[in-house]
């Protein structure tokens, strides 16, 4: 599993897509980052709200500048409300100043979209 180099260096970079959405009723931050292998959710953000935690192996994830970090976990079928989409495994992550990840996982899953990475809006869901 990878996480990008935004991730790695705390979102410090004023060029990431954030947007703000909703989970089991509570507002989160989110991450739409395509340098993210799968979709992640705050280990924090989960402890909080009392989300439960399917138990899995240990995994390692790679965070941009190369190091690896290990956990285990994730979260399954958590509707995240930005649109309305489920994510089927959510993976437990420290994500620091954000809630929820989407990566690539969750990208693939929407087919085109279209962005405007100059200024990192109209985000657009085009259909599969």
């Amino acid at each position: 599993m990878d996480l990008s180099l935004f991730w790695a260096e705390r979102l410090t970079q004023p060029n990431t897509m954030k947007s703000h959405g909703e989970v089991s009723g509570n507002r989160v931050l989110l991450l739409i980052d395509n340098g993210a292998s799968h979709d992640f959710i705050s280990s924090k953000f989960v402890q909080n709200w009392e989300l439960q935690i399917k138990p899995t192996l240990s995994y390692s994830v790679r965070l941009g500048d190369g190091y690896k970090k290990g956990t285990s976990g994730c979260c399954r079928n958590v509707m995240v409300k930005l649109g309305d989409y489920t994510l089927k495994e959510t993976y437990v992550f420290d994500l620091g100043a954000v809630d929820v990840i989407l990566g690539v996982a969750w990208l693939a899953s929407l087919g085109e979209v279209k962005v405007n990475w100059r200024t990192l809006t109209n985000f657009s869901h085009l259909g599969q």
